[in-house]
């Protein structure tokens, strides 16, 4: 009896494990299953640049068109060489190649195991880029790594791929309470409804450039997303008077509730879509003396964050590869993609994203 066999390193099989990775990796991520959507058009927090997909280069570059705000020419006066210029701002994204790769023993230790070494691999691996991607996103957002004791990246991160992190401009950083700096914010300085509608007046009047909010069907909403200590400061801060009630029950006739914006949120506030990202950046040198323990939630409007991605030779966004060592007596699966992650700015000042500090009560 004929029994086809794809072995190690078998080309078919290499393409379908990427593309099985490609999937879970982006299905599993916090930011990429809720806040991505793909072209210069595209007005989900997160922005994907395709352009590299088909070609060469590690690098692209994006613009913004500023408003004309000058004041109109009236009656018989001249237009004639009154008109107004076009204005642009530019910003640009690199990409490099992130891998990370899984020895799965020896030939005698697959031996013992009845567990397929490529779905195990495949799991492990989607875990791990997911986790790296969020972690990646949040501290771009967050022009912050903090200082995180469960990341994979180092707390001496400071960005991958030519692309620096990028602080908080003085008009994007906010603070929690009546806290007015960061030496000025103490443990009472916690996340609430009012802070909410706060963010959102200064979102909508902010100069030059205000953030923009996502549309979805039917309306327009912004995200506010904060650690799990926020959340808690807010479900006891709200719950007396039914108040946090009234923000989840909000959900169920949201407009645009079918959006993947509203995937996993915790409720709906003021037009603004609460999420909780378990992986906030933190900080413990906030306060004075510097001891206060401190998170960044971040307000999220359109185009926020920009990615980009290589394609490989099999034009998926993941590669998987399988090798040997040991005189093939080592089993070793690779993967690899090639992506980049930034904040949007523009005449350096962000252009999606409010950063928000407030004192987190995490133990």
């Amino acid at each position: 009896m004929a029994i086809t066999t794809i072995g190690l390193g078998d080309a078919k099989a290499c393409i379908k494990w990427s593309g099985l990775l490609a999937v879970d990796t982006l299905k599993q991520s916090y930011w990429t299953s809720r806040f991505m959507a793909t072209g210069s058009a595209s007005s989900a927090p997160i922005v994907v640049f395709n352009e590299l997909d088909a070609g060469a280069g590690d690098s692209i570059s994006f613009d913004v068109s500023m408003q004309i705000s000058a004041a109109p020419v009236e009656g018989d006066d001249i237009l004639e060489g009154n008109e107004q210029s076009l204005s642009f701002f530019t910003d640009k994204l690199y990409i490099d190649i992130s891998r990370q790769g899984i020895n799965a023993g020896t030939r005698m230790s697959q031996q013992r195991t009845v567990h397929s070494l490529r779905e195990v691999a495949r799991r492990r691996l989607s875990d791990y880029f997911s986790r790296l991607f969020d972690e990646v996103i949040t501290a771009y957002a967050s022009g912050a790594r903090g200082v995180n004791a469960d990341w994979v990246l180092p707390t001496s991160w400071t960005g991958r791929a030519n692309n620096s992190l990028s602080a908080p401009d003085a008009d994007h950083l906010q603070y929690a309470g009546n806290a007015t700096a960061k030496n000025d914010l103490d443990s009472n300085d916690t996340v609430t409804l009012a802070m909410i509608d706060k963010l959102v007046a200064t979102a909508k009047s902010m100069p030059d450039m205000p953030l923009q909010p996502v549309p979805v069907e039917g309306g327009e909403k912004f995200v506010f997303m904060m650690g799990p200590w926020a959340e808690y400061s807010l479900r006891t801060s709200t719950g007396s008077d039914n108040t946090w009630v009234n923000v989840q029950r909000s959900l169920a006739g949201a407009v645009g509730r079918d959006s993947e914006l509203f995937k996993g949120a915790l409720g709906e506030y003021a037009g603004v879509v609460l999420h909780v990202n378990p992986r906030t950046v933190q900080f413990s040198d906030y306060g004075n003396p510097a001891s206060v323990k401190a998170a960044r939630g971040l307000f999220l409007g359109h185009q926020a964050i920009a990615m980009g991605f290589g394609a490989g030779s099999n034009r998926l966004r993941f590669q998987w590869v399988e090798d040997t060592a040991d005189l093939e007596n080592q089993v070793i699966i690779a993967a690899h993609a090639i992506w980049g992650c930034k904040k949007v700015t523009f005449n350096s000042k962000d252009f999606g994203v409010i950063a928000v500090d407030y004192a987190d009560q995490r133990g």
